[in-house]
């Protein structure tokens, strides 16, 4: 189990888990075994992951086995038999019987026939295998003899249903069979899919073999629909046989006579949206049954068949004669006279039109009309008579001296001078109609006269004789031809008994579901002889364990390399984080068991956990928990050791060092010691007797602990860690002794903060205490959660806390906040922006300044870009991809590359952007001026470089600021380092970005108090220079300590702090220089309730000491097991198991399990 407590066994699992610890193969085993048989389908464990208990429930009493060092015994069938068959109906999988060697109890015991065994040692046990165990069973068990063996306790046991993706290959059989009239075309294959389609078509021809043509209607089977031009028929379940599993199978029957040449196929998985082709990426092609070869007879037919034949022919045709121009055509013009013409003679000149519907001068007409005719013709159709008449109106218009156009002109010189009798009706119809619109309408007064046109002669040359001519032309004739056709005889098709015509297979391979089970055995030795784990696979292939460990103190995230006497044999190291070691296999028929492999690992001292997936030896594929690594829990290390393990000759110098260097200072300080130095460098349990500290103090000088001008005598760098770019710090040769301000003739006391006393400094006044107002299951509170943090704000500010971290207020796509969409809304999970308005003002006449969570680091999108990524910003920020850094793998950004680690859940905002640094720049103002912020918890800051939040800093003039600069320290195998410098150099390093306007939370200090608690070892607690190790020791003022908060702790729990030392932490870090933060749940939550007052207490005892975040402490006492330290002068405390206290100068002003805070009398 995760807390610790050791769980009870048994030998069947109704979820097909493995319960091995020994296998009956050849070389060596125990006695100790298990079989174990997969899991059937929709019998997945319950929980995260669809992990399942072994036995579904918790033991309160461990059970012990033993180990046995044996030659293995050979083992005949029967063995292998001790694994049963579930009851009928039950739904369970065969499950194993345990054989456990050692001091078990005599017992048997039998419900719903699960078997399980224990016998003592010496004693015979009777192993019976079936549902019904009887005395007929006798001569079929097998009698084991107990060897004597140190027995090891089930500390933790475990079966995971691991579900993977797998391509498989799967057989497909084709079979055609024919009656003579009908065929029948059969498609099974063992594919194991629920929605499984024929994809199918037909060729119309041998020709066309490779069309897909729609079926015709009678020969598509039932559960058949037509998509696109083609079919789609849904597999059936057939049974094959009475005990075979059955295949899937798709019928099509059709008529031989209908003629199609092959059915052409690919086969379709809904459910998974697959398509399976042929291996070689093509289309599956099965020809059909073909109808029998016609019969043809031969007819002779006589024809008359009609032809066209050319032939010449010669025509006579007369020459058009050339005839000159008239003057008026030649001039353009026609001239006409009338009797009263003035000076212009009588002459009405007539302009031609150049457009195409333009008519002719009357020069034609007139010749026409008053040259006699030549040539007669008669008028051949209504087309000549409108002709004529046009002219009728042409001439109406000249004759009343009016103009006209060319193209009357023509219509008059085209009319025909010889009209024939028969159309002369016709002809004198239309000429009244005409007169009747030429002849002007009657006047009184005189008629004038008629003009009188001058018409010159025309002259025609001579006629020339007609010419021959040779045409040809084609000739419609007939003839009668003879001709034989050949006609087929109707096809009869006899009807007979089906017959197999042929068959064919193929192989299909597809992606599929496969669920492997996966099992965990961890069995420590109660009287400290280590931890043995076993890892049991039932998957196909070799494999291969890839592992790490999680160190004492990590967080649980983090793998190391495990130490080398922790490898088996023939292991292997994985870039120096992982170690890789080969399984052993094992082989057997027993109801289609067919692979096993396991491995035992002797971990010694255990770490936190084990973490570990599977990898194919030799091979690409992998085996996870459902996407994450299977993670194993420890036991807890014991902690009544207090020597340091004699293989870490490293920590043993580290630790002897540490505590010479203290005793060396204690006496500087004229502390009277019972510890000799020759004690200390052995640091046995029997030097931890009580010790009478007796401290004289001069009186020094108050600090003035609001002047910045001594964070450059903080910095301290080490020479080997790299600094990024920003300010230059100050390199020392070693770290220098905290210089203080001069001092003041009188203290000046702390002012109260209100509305309108705001601080902007980045550590506020330099005595805040924090507290974390919220943890990760507040946004799934019942009712708002501000109003539940408004109404403690009296209690808040009661206590002592003087800064409270808010939630992250935006709109967000995860409830928690960190996944922020629209920064302008609002109104989130844990209630309305009028909520979040009101908290902060009752905050505030409380005396408490209010931390916004703002999450600078990534956006999520609203919508896709053109590519289909989601980097499309909405709201009033409406980015586009160019507010996106270019390296994002995930989202296609435009900006420009990324100066930090990716978050790969959302886009990562690219802060080198101007248009996003002022929003951005802006959005944080809007947050002061409209809701009321004092100043701000910045999220994952490792993302972005901190000279960017130095702008944001600058351009907020924040009271109090804080940056999660959160990565892992550094471990060699199980355990951290002693020198943590590397580690706090980096998060110094983004403090110094920043510009000092920001601190940073001491994740330095948490992990190494994780290792102090995690193995006892107490000495961690200072550094050669004999300072605090963490970032306190060398920038205090910008250290935020802290023990949990919502992602180490609450119900994430990816760090959580050791269990049970949560008040030496806060004991630790509530005496300490720094800001320290306590979290939520440690103080206001009622699971936590032990801790409200001792943390209360200890606020109080903080302010009355007048500790702050540049108090200096002297470490008086670093050893394995207690740490003591001197604060201010002002104040005494003590952490660790071991025995230390302090002399008459002192008072105690709170004590607890493993700690003691003493104050100045």
């Amino acid at each position: 189990m995760l807390d610790g407590r050791a769980t009870s066994s048994v030998g069947c699992s109704t979820a097909g888990v493995l319960t091995s610890s020994a296998m009956l193969a050849g070389g060596t085993s125990r006695a100790q075994s298990r079989l174990s048989s997969p899991t059937p389908q929709g019998t997945r464990g319950s929980g995260a992951g669809g992990r399942q208990r072994l036995d579904g429930k918790a033991s309160s009493s461990s059970r012990p086995s033993s180990r046995s060092s044996s030659p293995a015994r050979v083992f005949d069938a029967r063995v292998m038999a001790t694994a049963y068959r579930s009851g009928a109906g039950d739904g369970r999988s065969r499950a194993a019987t345990r054989m456990r060697a050692g001091p078990w109890v005599g017992t048997s015991t039998t419900a719903g026939g699960n078997s399980r065994h224990r016998r003592g040692a010496g004693v015979k046990t009777r192993v019976l295998f079936g549902n019904d165990a009887s005395a007929a069973d006798i001569d079929d068990a097998i009698e084991l003899e107990a060897p004597a063996s140190v027995a090891k306790e089930c500390f933790y046991e475990e079966s995971y249903a691991a579900t993977q993706r797998v391509r498989v290959a799967n057989k497909l059989t084709m079979k055609v069979e024919t009656n003579g009239v009908r065929y029948r075309v059969s498609v099974e294959t063992d594919l194991a899919s629920e929605h499984l389609l024929l994809h199918w078509g037909v060729a119309p021809t041998k020709e066309h073999w490779d069309q897909w043509m729609t079926p015709a209607e009678n020969i598509r089977p039932p559960l058949t629909t037509e998509t696109v031009g083609v079919c789609q028929t849904m597999f059936t379940q057939s049974q094959t046989g009475r005990m075979d599993e059955g295949k899937l199978n798709c019928v099509i029957e059709g008529n031989i006579i209908d003629g199609d040449y092959a059915i052409n196929f690919v086969l379709f998985d809904k459910k998974l949206e697959q398509w399976l082709h042929q291996e070689k990426g093509g289309f599956f092609h099965v020809p059909l049954p073909q109808p029998p070869a016609p019969e043809f007879v031969t007819t002779t037919l006589s024809v008359v068949e009609e032809y066209e034949e050319e032939v010449e022919e010669i025509v006579y045709e007369e020459e058009e004669e050339d005839k000159p121009p008239t003057p008026a055509m030649a001039e353009d013009a026609v001239t006409v006279t009338t009797p009263d013409a003035d000076e212009t003679d009588g002459a009405v000149m007539f302009s031609f039109d150049e457009d195409e519907d333009a008519t002719p001068s009357p020069d034609g007409l007139t010749s026409r009309v008053m040259a006699p005719p030549v040539d007669p013709q008669p008028l051949a159709d209504k087309t000549d008579l409108g002709v004529f008449a046009s002219g009728i109106q042409a001439m109406k218009k000249l004759l009343r001296g009016s103009t006209f156009d060319v193209e009357e002109v023509l219509a008059i010189s085209e009319t025909p001078t010889l009209i024939p009798l028969s159309a002369m009706d016709d002809v004198q119809a239309t000429i009244e109609e005409k007169e009747e619109e030429i002849m002007p309408p009657v006047m009184n007064g005189p008629i004038e006269e008629p003009p009188v046109f001058e018409i010159e002669p025309v002259v025609e040359g001579p006629v020339a004789p007609p010419q021959p001519k040779t045409i040809k032309k084609m000739v419609k004739k007939s003839r009668t031809i003879q001709r034989e056709v050949r006609e087929a005889l109707p096809v009869k098709l006899v009807e007979g008994s089906w017959v197999i015509t042929n068959t064919i297979e193929e192989v299909v391979h597809n992606e599929k579901e496969v669920q492997y089970t996966i099992g965990a055995l961890v069995e420590k030795d109660p009287k400290g002889g280590g931890v043995r784990l076993r890892v049991e696979a039932e998957v196909p292939w070799n494999l291969v364990l890839h592992w790490g460990i999680v160190p004492r103190g990590a967080r649980a995230d983090v793998w190391s390399l495990p130490p080398e006497s922790w490898r088996p044999m023939g292991s292997s190291v994985y870039k120096d984080k992982a170690c890789e070691t080969p399984m052993k296999r094992f082989e057997s028929s027993l109801y289609g068991l067919s692979t096993l492999n396991y491995v035992e690992l002797e971990l010694g001292n255990a770490p936190t956990a084990v973490r570990f997936v599977l990898k194919e030896a030799n091979g690409t594929r992998w085996v996870d928990h459902n996407g994450d690594d299977f993670v194993i829990p420890m036991p807890e290390a014991s902690a009544a050791s207090s020597t340091l393990d004699a293989k870490s000759q490293q920590d043993m110098r580290d630790a002897t060092d540490v505590a010479m260097a203290a005793v060396a200072r204690a006496a500087e300080m004229n502390l009277n010691s019972i510890v000799e130095v020759a004690d200390v460098a052995v640091l046995e349990p029997e030097v931890e007797k009580d010790v009478e500290v007796e401290v004289e103090v001069a009186p020094k000088p108050e600090i003035s602990i609001m002047d910045d001008e001594d964070d450059e005598e903080e910095i301290v760098v080490a020479k080997a860690a790299p600094v990024i770019e920003g300010p230059e710090l100050v390199e020392v040769d070693q770290a220098p002794d905290v210089v203080v301000a001069p001092p003041t003739p009188e203290p000046v006391p702390v002012p109260v903060k209100t509305a309108s006393s705001r601080v902007t400094s980045a550590v506020g006044n330099g005595r805040e205490v924090l507290l974390q107002g919220f943890n990760w299951e507040s946004s799934k509170s019942p009712s708002s959660w501000y109003a539940n943090v408004e109404n403690l704000a009296d209690t808040i500010g009661r206590i002592g806390f003087t800064v409270i971290w808010l939630p992250p207020p935006t709109d967000s796509v995860s409830l928690e906040g960190y996944m922020p969409r629209d920064y302008y809304d609002l109104n989130s999970r844990y209630g309305t922006v009028d909520e979040l308005k009101s908290l902060i003002k009752a905050l505030r006449r409380n005396g408490v300044m209010s931390l916004g969570d703002a999450v600078l680091n990534h956006r999520c999108a609203h919508s896709q870009g053109p590519e289909g990524l989601w980097n499309q910003f909405g709201g009033k920020l409406a980015w586009d991809a160019r507010a996106i850094v270019a390296d994002d793998p995930n989202f296609g950004g435009k900006g420009s590359p990324s100066d930090g680690d990716f978050f790969h859940a959302a886009p990562n905002v690219d802060h080198s952007q101007s248009f996003v640094k002022a929003d951005l720049e802006e959005w944080m103002q809007w947050l002061q001026k409209e809701v009321g912020y004092d100043g701000w918890r910045l999220d994952y800051v490792r993302g972005f470089w901190g000279g960017h939040v130095k702008d944001y800093m600058e351009a907020t003039q924040p009271g109090f600021a804080v940056g999660e600069f959160w990565d892992a320290l550094d471990y060699k195998y199980d355990a951290p380092e002693y020198n943590q410098d590397a580690h706090r150099q980096r998060i110094v390093n983004w403090i110094n970005a920043a510009g000092g306007l920001a601190g940073a939370f001491d994740v330095t200090t948490k992990g190494i108090l994780h290792a102090v608690f995690e193995r006892q070892e107490y000495w961690r607690l200072s550094d050669k220079a004999g300072k605090p190790p963490g970032v306190m020791g060398w920038w205090p003022s910008r250290a935020v300590t802290f023990v949990e908060n919502h992602d180490t702790g609450s119900t994430q729990g990816h760090w959580r702090f050791p269990r049970g030392k949560e008040l030496q932490g806060y004991a630790y870090i509530l005496t300490h220089p720094g800001t320290p933060t306590v979290f939520w749940d440690h103080i206001f939550d009622n699971n936590w309730g032990h801790l409200h007052e001792p943390i209360e207490r200890m606020i109080s005892i903080r302010k009355e000491s007048g500790v702050h975040c540049r108090s200096t402490v002297s470490i008086v006492r670093c050893e394995q097991s207690v740490y003591a330290a001197v604060i201010d002068d002002n104040l005494l405390m003590k952490i660790g198991p071991g025995e230390f206290h302090a002399d008459g100068a002192w008072k105690v002003a709170l004590s607890g399990q493993d700690f003691c805070i003493w104050t100045k009398k």
